[in-house]
């Protein structure tokens, strides 16, 4: 009776799923490539802005040759140039442009300007600046959040249950939504994400342009929000860029961030191979940038100023400096994302840094002070915005907050250490949330370090990266998509591996037949007259129910939210451990 009470009660809220979904995003068949956004302005899913005929025909008229009319995916420009024979190339300056010329060793690897232009050739350079995206007013919350929880990167279902992908999508963001409404009402209604996107956009292009490379284009794209990616794409093609310099802006890689979006480019230039081709423009990614000493730099400088700001009394009680990253599910790391090994470099780096400008004083130190009156300072590392009930990257930031109180911290400056721009995660649940845990406990003396924005040395460092990038082999999305992406076929083959071997559950997703819960992993475990529940009894009956555990435990770390934006989708992995209780086991 239990078995079959479950089974109806995951039959209705599939039921359920299904027509949430036809209520917010029409027929599962419309809305089920990761191409399409749910947009407030049009309430409904909406496909990739790309070239129409009509603006093909706007390019001819201004003198651009006609594409081959049978080609239905895109525009393939007349003009564009023949490739250049793979040949090795070097970068020269010059007081009026960029030229090329070889360089003394064949046996270098291609640049991207090598590849793209012979030599003397004129440089058309663009720089795409990948960022996630926020709603700018109350109305645009829920289609953000949908087009955050359709993202196959963030709630990471088996292929058995991917049709669910969007029925799920539209539950959760009419049930977040009204939470989330809130918390950006409470910084003003809407994320300046966008707004400082754009303004470091523009300071980017005016640092190339004073180390020579004038006439470059910074476009935004975002991955859940307007300018969705789609749209920054089509702008790029009508300005006829032949050298795309790709910038995500995380500083440290993970799948469920630089991976989702630089998967959304990889997959346009694979649908569009005749436009992204290297025959029309030579790409290259800068994957993370963790490391660099400029970023480390400039980072360390806006702590150094924070701890400055402590009097010598306070420093010589010690202040203690949190590092608060975004966490991902530990899943994550163990399948192989580079974020955790990444996160902790970029903080021991960082952490040294600003030693040494402390040492010396440090910007921001008031006259009189020296190295031994400024230190006194340590640092920890914690993660914030864990959501569901699986387990994230440890320690959670309330949780060593109030470890640090219980220590006596009375002086504690947090970083957002994995930002750089103000969003909903610094001034919502960093200055609010987490100044409130501080307080509550007793932590007095409250400061957080702003982050980078439009940083003078951030931006400067922003423009040399790109700079490099151009003089560097060339690092295609599709291999800087591969190259860091968790093994995700590993998981779902474990996954199936839980539900056929543990419990006979076949790939079909049909339920065992005759009451039987248990298959050849299982010890032969048969679901009991009288209760229903699964068990042998003895040491079977122990061992089915630890691999019930486990078969549970990866269903629900492999469909938990990978990196929810505002804290939203806190229920994602409960649900889904609930429901594959009812339908699997």
């Amino acid at each position: 009776m239990r078995r079959e009470q479950k089974m109806r009660a995951a039959a209705t809220l599939l039921c359920s799923l299904s027509v949430a979904s036809a209520w917010f995003v029409g027929p599962p068949t419309l809305a089920a490539s990761s191409h399409r956004h749910f947009d407030s302005t049009t309430s409904r899913a909406s496909s990739p802005p790309f070239s129409s005929t009509a603006q093909r025909r706007r390019r001819n008229a201004a003198g651009v040759e006609a594409a081959d009319a049978s080609t239905t995916s895109g525009s393939i420009r007349g003009r564009r140039r023949a490739a250049p024979a793979r040949t090795s190339h070097r970068m020269v300056a010059s007081s009026r442009n960029w030229e090329w010329g070889r360089a003394k060793s064949s046996g270098d690897a291609p640049t991207p300007a090598a590849q793209a232009f012979g030599s003397g050739q004129e440089l058309k350079l663009g720089v795409l600046l990948l960022n996630l995206g926020g709603p700018e007013r109350p109305e645009d919350v829920q289609p953000f959040l949908f087009n955050l929880f359709a993202d196959p990167d963030i709630i990471r279902l088996p292929k058995l249950v991917r049709w669910l992908q969007n029925p799920i999508a539209a539950v959760l963001a009419a049930r977040r939504a009204p939470q989330s409404k809130s918390a950006y009402e409470s910084i003003g209604g809407g994320s300046p994400i966008v707004s400082w996107t754009n303004a470091q956009a523009k300071g980017i292009a005016s640092q190339l342009e004073a180390k020579g490379l004038s006439g470059t284009k910074c476009y935004v794209g975002m991955r859940y929000w307007h300018p969705f990616t789609e749209a920054a794409l089509e702008a790029i093609e009508d300005d006829e860029i032949n050298a795309l310099v790709i910038l995500p802006l995380y500083p440290q890689f993970s799948i469920s961030t630089s991976g989702s979006s630089l998967r959304i480019l990889n997959e346009e230039f694979t649908r569009r191979p005749e436009q992204w081709g290297h025959k029309n423009v030579v790409h290259t990614v800068v994957p993370s940038y963790h490391d660099r000493p400029g970023y480390v730099k400039a980072m360390a400088s806006l702590i150094a100023r924070e701890v400055a700001e402590y009097t010598p009394e306070q420093r010589m009680q010690g202040v203690q400096v949190l590092f608060s990253a975004h966490g991902v599910p530990k899943s994550y790391i163990d399948a192989g994302d580079p974020y955790k090994a990444q996160i902790e470099s970029c903080v021991k780096l960082i952490s040294e840094k600003v030693d040494g400008i402390n040492a010396e004083g440090g910007p921001g130190a008031k006259p009189g002070s020296s190295g031994a009156a400024a230190g006194g300072v340590t640092y920890h590392l914690s993660y914030q915005s864990r959501v569901g009930p699986v387990e994230w990257l440890q320690p959670y930031t309330d949780a060593k907050i109030h470890e640090l109180a219980d220590n006596g911290c009375k002086n504690l400056v947090v970083v957002p250490v994995s930002f750089v721009s103000e969003h909903i995660e610094t001034l919502e649940e960093i200055d609010m949330e987490y100044r409130e845990v501080a307080e509550e406990a007793g932590i007095t003396n409250w400061r957080r370090v702003p982050a980078l924005n439009t940083d003078p040395a951030f931006i400067d460092d922003m423009a040399d990266m790109v700079v490099e990038a151009l003089a560097l082999p060339t690092l295609t999305v599709s291999e800087a998509f591969t190259r860091n992406n968790c093994d995700r076929k590993e998981a779902e083959g474990l996954l199936e591996k839980a539900l056929d071997g543990m419990y006979g559950m076949p790939k079909t997703g049909k339920p065992p037949k005759s009451g039987k819960v248990g298959g050849a992993g299982a010890a032969g475990a048969t679901a009991s007259s009288s209760g229903g529940e699964a068990g042998g009894g003895g040491a079977d009956g122990e061992a089915s129910g630890d691999k019930r555990k486990e078969a549970t435990r990866v269903l629900s770390t492999l469909s938990g939210a990978a990196f929810a934006a505002d804290g939203v989708g806190r229920e994602i992995a409960g649900m889904f451990t609930a429901t594959s209780d009812g339908i699997f086991f």
